[in-house]
């Protein structure tokens, strides 16, 4: 624990006291802050005072931690593209065929993703794409592992007739609370994925899988570049967005941890403090 440039004696006088301090967060991989329904990841900071005779007292506080280590992952601000491509049978005859682009798979949380997919419907009827985000939490113990998945959000692109290609633009609002992807820890994990298909009644739909990672929207991504002109998109909207082209500010080298810790004061006050 670092002191405020003061050194504070070891015996507390009588009387009301208060120690500004700042923490060095420690370096290393550690997993950010995580609540789930089955398992959960909390950092705390501890305050004792030794008391002769008696009791120590001890308080404690939580505080949340968001690792450096979980955005600096190169791939996170390249684009991505897959392909399917489905022969029909039974009540749909034909073939479709799907290619599906996203500007990049690193995303915070409450921005929006452009998607872009390029349809060659050569069936026999009118297909809609659909877009899902499902969330996954796995928590691991040992040799069991205990899954829990739900789907975030669906939505419907607009229909491609039959013996027609076009190409469906789609851009998907991902909601400000979604929980942060968590993948920096051997027990308990949180991840996304995209699932762009085509809606082909009474078969299996031909699915093109997109691996995401959510990011906390306190910051950015390390050595981003402008996605647009990579794949050729068109900026869309406010690409000057809060942690999408800046740095986050000068922290603690393990993690961002504000420099008062909680219940803390940046001034001197009561008598008899420092």
């Amino acid at each position: 624990m670092g002191q405020s440039e003061e050194t504070y004696p070891s015996v507390v006088a009588p009387g009301t006291h208060v120690y500004p301090f700042i923490i060095q967060i420690p370096e290393g991989d550690m997993p950010s802050s995580f609540k789930g329904p089955h398992g959960k990841i909390v950092y705390t900071l501890e305050a004792k005072l030794s008391r002769a005779m008696r009791l120590n007292k001890t308080e404690r506080t939580e505080f949340t931690f968001h690792s450096k280590a979980e955005r600096i992952v190169p791939h996170l601000v390249e684009p991505w593209s897959g392909s399917v491509e489905k022969k029909m049978k039974l009540f749909t005859s034909g073939h479709v065929s799907m290619s599906v682009t996203i500007e990049k798979t690193g995303c915070m949380q409450g921005e929006q993703l452009k998607v872009l997919a390029e349809i060659e419907n050569n069936s026999s009827r009118a297909l809609a794409p659909k877009f899902a985000l499902h969330q996954r939490y796995s928590f691991i113990a040992g040799s069991s592992t205990n899954n829990v998945s739900k789907r975030i959000f669906k939505v419907v692109g607009q229909r491609v007739p039959s013996s027609t290609r076009q190409s469906v633009t789609e851009v998907l609002s991902l909601p400000p609370d979604l929980t942060a992807s968590l993948f920096h820890c051997s027990i308990i994990k949180v991840e996304y994925t995209l699932q762009v298909y085509m809606d082909v009644p009474y078969a299996k739909d031909p699915t093109v899988k997109v691996p995401l990672v959510i990011l906390p929207n306190t910051w950015g991504i390390v050595n981003m570049t402008q996605p647009s002109m990579l794949m050729g998109f068109e900026p869309y909207e406010n690409n000057n967005q809060a942690g999408w082209n800046s740095y986050p500010p000068p922290t603690a080298s393990g993690g961002y941890l504000p420099q008062t810790a909680p219940g803390g004061y940046s001034s001197k006050t009561a008598p008899g403090g420092y």
